[in-house]
């Protein structure tokens, strides 16, 4: 059981850096002039930020699958 606890704060840590990720990505966004012109190094910038947050959200949705099987796997133990 103390995996389970172990995965579920992994998860709940990727779920916050991708919130904190896309929280600083729309505070950048806001303070773009919006006739500025999208530079390459602009879009680099941006898109690095993007890709934090598809990598947090994705890792909190793995490790919350993998959460769920081990509790599954841990009540279903426990009936046995």
């Amino acid at each position: 059981m103390e995996w389970v606890k172990v995965i579920g704060l992994i998860t709940v840590i990727c779920f916050l850096g991708a919130i904190v990720q896309l929280l600083r990505f729309r505070k950048e966004l806001n303070n773009s002039d919006k006739d500025q012109e999208l530079t390459d190094e602009l879009v680099k910038k941006w898109n690095k930020r993007l890709n934090w947050v598809i990598f947090f959200g994705v890792s909190g949705l793995i490790f919350s699958v993998i959460s769920f099987i081990f509790r599954l796997l841990y009540i279903l133990n426990e009936r046995l």
